[in-house]
């Protein structure tokens, strides 16, 4: 089992661990008999901000705020938006609106601040 330099013993010692015990359940709560366990795979990602919008809805905690993830390559060119669940829906339970709204208005409001500034 090779490790890169950087990767301490007890590191490595607490993935082994926690790789086992994922195993554990696997095996124990599917019909698999088998898996494949890759190691030391690069992961590729996006930048990632976050951008407040003030929706017209107004609610005792977040007074109508939610951030919204901004996922953009290295160039800056926006590739998504992600309103933040948890937000969204303390706005959905208190204000009476389907969670499904809150989050696409959120979204529609980032994406139309975005085209603005670009």
């Amino acid at each position: 089992r090779g490790c890169s330099p950087a990767t301490s013993d007890r590191e490595q010692s607490a993935e082994i661990s926690a790789e086992s015990k994922l195993l554990g359940v696997l095996f124990r709560h599917t019909t698999t008999l088998g898996m494949r366990i890759h190691r030391n795979i690069l992961r590729a990602a996006l930048k990632r901000r976050f951008m407040e919008v003030q929706l017209p809805f107004r609610d005792d905690i977040r007074e109508g705020k939610v951030d919204v993830k901004i996922s953009s390559f290295k160039n800056g060119e926006v590739v998504s938006v992600k309103a933040e669940f948890d937000q969204c829906k303390i706005i959905s339970e208190e204000c009476g609106i389907p969670l499904k709204k809150v989050s696409s208005l959120a979204e529609r409001l980032a994406w139309d601040e975005i085209d603005y500034m670009y």
